[in-house]
């Protein structure tokens, strides 16, 4: 089971847009739970998060460690609010789970699409490779002691961010 970790940073219409996105995962049986983490203090990104059964909690220094402390899936996901992985995601991240063993277990990014977002976020990953970011796939150990490797697996489903 899964756990989706979603960022928002007061944009309560981003939010449901992701939480929303997460649904399909939900009835499918790979996501069992989401924690949103808020930036701050915003009643409409709580009311939606409690509304679609999610845990809110504020973020620290560290919102991605603060949330997979609590997740309840042994692996996790990470979104930020206004992210909705492509047609097909479920599969793709079925399909990687299923690959990994009990003893090697290799997290996995959902790539976002279009061209500019895609070489900012490769040129990031270049100069932060280990650093935690939306889309990774990971171990929720991995992400709570805030480590992971340098080199994901690019999965070929990916996802897209809304504008602005």
């Amino acid at each position: 089971m899964l756990t989706a970790l979603v960022h928002a940073r007061s944009n309560p219409g981003a939010l449901a847009v992701t939480l929303a996105a997460l649904v399909p995962a939900v009835a499918e049986g790979l996501v069992s739970h989401a924690v949103v983490v808020l930036a701050g203090k915003d009643m409409d990104s709580e009311r939606i998060a409690d509304a679609m059964g999610a845990t809110v909690i504020q973020a620290g220094d560290a919102p991605w460690r603060e949330a997979a402390a609590i997740a309840r899936g042994n692996w996790v996901v990470l979104l930020d609010a206004g992210e909705t992985p492509d047609q097909g995601w479920i599969a793709a991240i079925e399909r990687h789970l299923l690959q990994q063993s009990s003893a090697r277990q290799r997290p996995a990014i959902l790539p976002v699409r279009g061209l500019a977002a895609g070489l900012a976020e490769r040129t990031g990953l270049w100069r932060t490779s280990t650093r935690l970011r939306s889309g990774l796939v990971a171990p929720r150990a991995m992400i709570a002691a805030g480590t992971v490797p340098p080199t994901p697996v690019r999965l070929a489903i990916g996802r897209q961010r809304l504008p602005g």
